[in-house]
């Protein structure tokens, strides 16, 4: 299974499936589309400097995960920048839509930047 690294809190809101855009810089490969991604919660401790604007959004359960695949999610389609009304979007961005998601126990690995195959004996139960 591929699998994103993904900034706390969003990491979690996605998996929740509270958030269902994620934004980057950049669209993903083809294959990916319709694919179940593992969502992974980045090492860094701070909060992603953006959240401010979307708390209002989602509230997060205290004592996120960091480090860890933290749940799963298919990413149904990618929205050109410009072409998504959505209020997580961040214009100029790739809008990334996820559905489906559901979270899992905590599975404690690396992450990577870009996709990157999940380490074999991640089980995400």
């Amino acid at each position: 299974m591929q699998a994103i690294t993904i900034h706390q809190p969003f990491a979690s809101a996605i998996a929740a499936g509270a958030k269902t855009i994620e934004n980057r810089s950049w669209a993903p490969p083809a294959r990916v589309v319709g694919e179940w991604v593992a969502i992974h919660a980045s090492a860094q401790r701070a909060d992603h400097p953006l959240w401010p604007q979307f708390a209002p959004l989602w509230k997060p359960p205290w004592n996120l995960p960091r480090a860890s695949v933290v749940g799963v999610a298919r990413l149904v389609a990618v929205h050109a920048p410009g072409d998504i009304d959505s209020p997580w979007y961040i214009p100029g961005c790739w809008g990334w839509e996820f559905a489906d998601a559901r979270i899992v126990e905590p599975a404690p690995c690396k992450g990577a930047i870009g996709f990157w195959r999940l380490p074999e004996g991640i089980y995400l139960g």
